[in-house]
């Protein structure tokens, strides 16, 4: 599969969106869950659990917030943010062997469309490329900050796309969102 079609796969992955819908009141604390039929295992950094009401483990996607907010508990401190996890099909992992062409690709024009805004910063790492957008994006949810940090990774042979946003209540300043998502990625297995 060439550069150009799995660039199609980001196209799929941006519709999802960010979930901020992360809904409350007695869940059990979930730090981890199976994804794709067991076929990936998702692990939550600490202070953080995947939402069970909004995540759709047989599509290989995952909400993730402070625990509090998903279990109700108000005497719990939240970690910023809230984030989500897309696992792509097999065949689809792209970052391993085209780091910098994927750097290169997202910070053009046509990066910029695939993901619904012009990025004001875009780098590629260690098998990890991220990008951040201080615009927001194509879309806007009401109580987050319209910044959004977003990293591509292979687990295996598939791709995984992170996105990140913080409250207005809890705002994520740059080095701090990278290591987030730095986190959740090291959490996944498959």
């Amino acid at each position: 599969m060439g550069f150009e079609h799995r660039t199609r796969i980001f196209a799929a992955v941006g519709v999802l969106g960010l979930c901020a819908c992360v809904q409350t009141g007695g869940q059990k604390p979930v730090q981890s869950l199976a994804l794709l039929e067991d076929a990936v295992t998702l692990s939550a950094p600490s202070g953080y659990c995947i939402d069970l009401e909004t995540s759709e483990p047989s599509k290989g996607f995952a909400v993730l917030a402070g625990c509090g907010s998903v279990i109700a508990d108000v005497s719990r401190k939240n970690p910023p943010g809230i984030a989500t996890v897309q696992i792509g099909e097999k065949g689809s992992a792209i970052v391993g062997d085209q780091e910098s062409d994927l750097v290169t690709y997202l910070s053009s024009e046509g990066g910029a469309k695939l993901m619904g805004a012009t990025p004001d910063e875009v780098w590629g790492n260690d098998g990890i490329v991220g990008a951040h957008f201080a615009d927001g994006g194509d879309f806007r949810v009401v109580g987050l900050q319209d910044s959004e940090w977003r990293v591509f990774v292979d687990k295996g042979d598939r791709l995984v796309t992170i996105r990140l946003r913080s409250s207005y209540l809890n705002p994520v300043g740059a080095d701090r969102g990278y290591a987030i998502l730095t986190s959740i990625a090291q959490g996944i297995e498959g």
